[in-house]
């Protein structure tokens, strides 16, 4: 049986349309899992229930409120909606240790709603900081990561360095806790972050799936499905 993988995808409140990139989906399924597009309104209990891997997609910014700040500068387009389905999606895959990979903004929203907090906008707070929002295709990369090398990403991965895409304005400020820096760019930014307490729990900030093409990119998307067969494997053992 193939592990089901839930997919949260973004919202437009203003038009009411669910958009999500293909290649998230297809990266999914040429690993032999199935990706399943989860609407908020599904009980995300009952997806919890049912999933094996949970991604949480890029998108617009979290609102600040989640970590106690009020917009400050530079802050861009917030959905309330999506913070509140994806903060207890976390929640809950946090509590029940289902392995959950979070690209972009989703590495964010597991800082955010685990305990940790976000620069708002790189610009405004770090203004020596190199360019995190490329203007490159997608699958370009366009600058370097450092991994750490005692973290689960690195054992995935085996490279410490790597170039990857970026498409990000807001980076990871203070971790929440139990978790530790997987990976930072050369200019000292929080790249990615992991749950050392956990199965898979690991967010990065670049786009991993618009990059398969990188055999490293490739091995990360790898390591997610097995730890969802892992999973699931596990329920079927206790079923």
């Amino acid at each position: 049986m193939l592990p089901l993988i839930a997919v949260i995808p973004s919202f437009n409140e203003r038009d009411g349309f669910y958009t999500l990139s293909a290649a998230y989906t297809k990266a999914i399924a040429s690993l032999n899992a199935i990706p399943v597009i989860i609407p908020y309104d599904c009980d995300f209990k009952l997806i919890a229930e049912n999933a094996d891997g949970i991604l949480l997609t890029g998108g617009g910014d979290p609102h600040p409120s989640l970590w106690g700040e009020t917009p400050k500068k530079g802050l861009g387009e917030v959905c309330n909606i999506r913070d509140s389905y994806e903060k207890e999606m976390i929640l809950t895959a946090f509590k029940k240790d289902i392995p959950l990979l979070g690209i972009c903004r989703g590495a964010q929203m597991i800082a955010a709603a685990l305990g940790g907090t976000l620069f708002q906008d790189i610009k405004t707070a770090l203004p020596g900081a190199d360019e995190h929002m490329q203007s490159a295709p997608r699958h370009c990369p366009t600058h370097g990561i450092l991994l750490n090398f005692s973290s689960l990403l690195y054992t995935i991965c085996e490279k410490h360095y790597n170039r990857v895409n970026s498409f990000h304005h807001q980076a990871i400020d203070k971790l929440p806790p139990a978790f530790t820096v997987s990976a930072i760019s050369e200019d000292g930014i929080c790249e990615a972050i992991e749950c050392p307490l956990k199965s898979f729990f690991i967010g990065v900030q670049w786009h991993p799936e618009a990059m398969l093409n990188d055999e490293t990119q490739k091995k990360l998307f790898s390591a997610f499905i097995k730890a969802a067969e892992k999973y699931q494997g596990g329920k079927l053992w206790e079923a």
